[in-house]
This record gives structure tokens, C-alpha cells and sequence, in this order.
């Protein structure tokens, strides 16, 4: 299928490195902004490396560089300190706040200039708004811009603005490929070279981890629910262990089945469900599309005469 080609192109050029293929051969380089929320106070950075270590990580960006920027507009309107543990607990002892503090980046927690509810709060703000789910916060600039506006201050009303747009950027470029690594948990069905066989595909984590012929003629649709329940046992351990890393040879395959789900919804040849932790009557479903025969597309069926 298209979408086990993608996959096996992307494995074979990182397996075989050819000079002048450079599209996925840069996979190593791609960063992600994280929030550590395993800490009193949370602080946002940027790695390349992601852990299951109750921090957030949100992206990958193509550049590094670029994140620089994007950090300092996030530190000025959701002011989560940036700084490294040394540094912190460096201006903690001293109880003298740094720089970032001083031009209005950051909200003092090394000095208590904030409680910890309150730090807590803005970084909840933040993730939301990663997550794209920052309208509220979207509103109360667009309100704030005006303000100053009708106030006559012309140059706070463009600061407002120039952040406004930026952070629009960044949530539209972070929430597809952040959603893609930490909620797509997928059983994909495709039709297979021979009818009727099945083309089914397990997918955590954005990233597959099993695949299987699913030919209803020969095989029992309980070796189906077998992996399915498999990989909801995954998803049910992650949540208390946490030390499961993804690492940033996978990243390309997460990118190549989000961009294809993206596209490919919705096609009657293809049969998705989502899995959650929460999430059973799913089985129900995949039970009853296996246990029947599927309809031939390559046949003149009549949907693709009235196509």
C-alpha cells in the first residue's frame, strides 16, 4: 500500500544513507520545546531528545534556531522562567532575580515573586495553548491590544499584535505533530495486493509497532482483538510507567502516518479507530468489520460506477 511504501522508503534510507538524499537523513536534528512538569516550577527549553519522564514536549520544528525566538514570545506572555536548574537555584540562594525577571520574561519564582498555584496556573495556560486550545487566551490579547489602542499607546498596541501573530504561528505548527506523538494510538485496516485479504496496522505512539495479514477466508478475527487488546495494555501501563523513550529514528515514521492520516480521512477503502485508555467499545466495532467479508474496490462495484 502507499502507506507501507512510505514507511519502507524511510527505513531504507536511514538504513542505507545515500549521499544525496538529505530529506530524512536530517531526522537526528529535530527539536521540540519542553515543559517540565515533574518540577515544583515548570520550565519550558529545548531538546532533541524525548522521555517519558513526565515532561511535555510539543513539535518537532525544522530549526533549532528558531525556537530561540519562539521561546522568548512565549516567556513574555506566559512569563515560565527559561533559566537552568543551576541558575535557579543560583538566584535563589542570593534571592536576587535575574535579567529575564527585571525586562518582564519571567515571573520571579526563584524569588517568590509568585506562588506556586499561580505558576502552576500560567503553565497550564501555556500547555493549553500548545494544544490549541487557546482562544480564551487569544481573546483577552485581541482585548488588550484595543485597549492600549483607544489608551493611545500605539507601541504597546504593536507589541500586542507582533505577539498576537506570533504565537498563532506556533500554535498552528506544534499541535499536529504533538498530537500525532501523544495521542495517536491507532488500529488501520487498508485493502491488501490480493482481495479480500487485510492490511492491518497497530500504531502507538504515532509510531507502527506491529503489522498484520488479516485474510478472513484463513484467519479468525480473535487474532485481531488478540493485538488490539495488546495494545490497549500499552496504553493502559504507560500511564504509571513512564520510562518508555521515543527515539529520534521514529520521529520520521510519526511525521509520514500523521501527514498520511491527514489526507486519507475520510476514504471508504480505509477503516480507522482510535484508542484511549478509556476507550473499549471500540472492540465491538473491530469485531463486527473483520467477522464480515470486505467489499471488493478493484471490482465494478457500484460506487465506483456512480464515482
Amino acid at each position: 500500500s502507499e502507506l507501507e511504501a512510505l514507511l519502507e522508503e524511510s527505513y531504507l534510507i536511514k538504513q542505507h544513507q545515500p549521499y544525496y538524499n538529505r530529506q530524512i537523513k536530517n531526522f537526528r536534528t529535530f527539536p521540540f520545546l519542553k515543559i517540565s512538569m515533574q518540577q515544583q516550577y515548570p520550565r519550558i527549553s529545548i531538546t532533541t531528545e524525548i522521555e517519558q519522564d513526565d515532561a511535555l514536549y510539543f513539535g518537532p520544528y525544522q530549526r533549532k534556531r528558531h525556537l530561540s525566538g519562539l521561546i522568548e514570545s512565549l516567556s513574555k506572555v506566559f512569563q515560565l522562567r527559561d533559566c537552568s536548574d543551576s541558575m535557579f537555584k543560583k538566584h535563589q540562594r542570593r534571592g536576587v532575580p535575574c535579567l529575564a525577571y527585571e525586562v518582564g520574561r519571567c515571573s520571579g519564582p526563584c524569588v517568590r515573586q509568585i506562588s506556586t498555584e499561580a505558576y502552576r496556573m500560567q503553565t497550564e495556560e501555556i500547555i493549553q495553548f500548545l494544544e490549541g486550545q487557546g482562544s480564551g487566551l487569544t481573546q483577552r490579547m485581541i482585548q488588550q491590544r484595543d485597549k492600549y489602542s483607544e489608551q493611545m499607546a500605539f507601541e504597546k498596541a504593536k507589541q500586542t499584535q507582533d505577539r498576537l501573530i506570533e504565537l498563532l504561528k506556533l500554535q498552528t505548527n506544534t499541535h499536529f505533530l504533538t498530537m500525532a506523538v501523544h495521542q495517536n494510538h491507532l488500529v488501520i485496516a487498508l485493502p491488501d495486493r490480493e482481495f479480500p485479504r487485510q492490511l492491518v496496522l497497530y500504531v502507538y505512539k504515532g509510531r507502527p509497532i506491529l503489522k498484520q495479514v488479516f485474510d478472513p477466508r484463513d484467519d479468525r478475527v480473535e487474532s485481531v482483538l488478540e493485538r488490539v487488546r495488546m495494545l490497549q495494555h500499552m496504553i493502559q501501563a504507560n500511564l504509571e510507567d513512564k520510562r518508555d523513550v521515543i527515539q529520534q529514528r521514529e520521529l520520521e515514521e510519526i511525521r509520514i502516518i500523521a501527514h498520511w492520516l491527514r489526507y486519507h480521512q475520510p476514504d471508504p477503502q480505509i477503516q480507522i479507530w482510535r484508542l484511549s485508555e478509556t476507550e473499549f467499545n471500540v472492540f465491538e466495532s473491530i469485531e463486527q468489520y473483520f467477522g464480515q467479508r470486505p467489499i471488493d474496490w478493484t471490482q465494478d462495484s457500484p460506487l465506483l460506477q456512480q464515482a
